[in-house]
């Protein structure tokens, strides 16, 4: 009878079966000051349980051993796998097991993230980990002092601006460069593998050089056609405004030859 039924329910599926489960017992993460998540209700939490563990990100979706994110490519653990950092992070939203923003597994499954944003492209679930490790990132730090890398790495771009405009800046950085000590140095506090090499920085910002050797000039809205001729934007990243622009001018002399200005 019904009776019978409700009673054998409750056996078989008892009214705490979701106790322990990720996303019951996940607490609500509201967006604060950082990102919005505003296709998650506002709610980081809700993010990160995007994932439904469908396993794209450890495919191999090339037949040659290639994969959805880089890091995992080249460790093949399941801690450097989207889904892998996305259930750290739903451990955090659970708050038992990963209870802290700076707890070291955390540290550990978003520490060789390229932030390279290929997740967010090719996750049927849409995980978008770069954004991920940005918000965990400005949580653990928000009104703290971050470590020397963050700062020489993340604004590099400011850094090798001036070593560009600077007279003389960039050939004493480079000479600096080739002394071991100086250099190993430098590589420790900006949290570099010793192993790499240190690019050459230029003297000079392409966006300085690209007028004078091409038709190119700067203006703040997008050329339109003139009199038949053809133009096209040319966005030169700051590796190649003061790192290393040789990319970025073969691009130009490639553009100018199809008859580009």
């Amino acid at each position: 009878d019904h009776n019978a039924f409700e009673q054998l329910q409750k056996e078989i599926a008892p009214d705490n079966l979701e106790i322990g489960l990720r996303r019951p017992a996940a607490k609500p993460i509201p967006a604060a000051t950082g990102f919005q998540f505003r296709h998650d209700d506002a709610d980081f939490t809700t993010a990160v349980h995007r994932c439904t563990g469908v396993s794209k990100c450890r495919a191999d979706n090339s037949g040659g051993g290639e994969f959805m994110c880089p890091s995992f490519n080249a460790t093949k653990n399941e801690i450097d796998s989207t889904r892998g950092r996305a259930r750290v992070l739903e451990e955090l939203a659970n708050g038992e097991l990963i209870a802290t923003w700076d707890d070291p597994r955390v540290t550990r499954a978003l520490d060789l993230c390229l932030a390279c944003k290929a997740c967010a492209a090719d996750c049927p679930a849409g995980i978008d980990m770069a954004k991920y490790r940005s918000e965990v990132y400005y949580r653990r730090y928000r009104g703290k002092v971050r470590p020397a890398s963050h700062y020489l790495l993340g604004r590099l771009p400011v850094w090798t601006r001036l070593t560009a405009t600077i007279p003389g800046m960039a050939a004493i950085s480079n000479t600096a460069m080739k002394i071991p000590p100086i250099r190993n140095l430098a590589f420790k506090i900006a949290g570099i593998d010793a192993r790499r090499q240190m690019p050459h920085l230029q003297s000079h910002l392409f966006n300085n050089w690209a007028p004078k050797h091409t038709c190119a000039r700067k203006t703040s809205s997008v050329p339109r056609s003139d009199n038949g001729k053809k133009y096209v934007v040319l966005w030169a990243d700051s590796f190649s405004q003061s790192i290393n622009d040789e990319g970025a001018r073969d691009m130009i002399e490639v553009l100018v030859l199809a008859g580009y200005t």
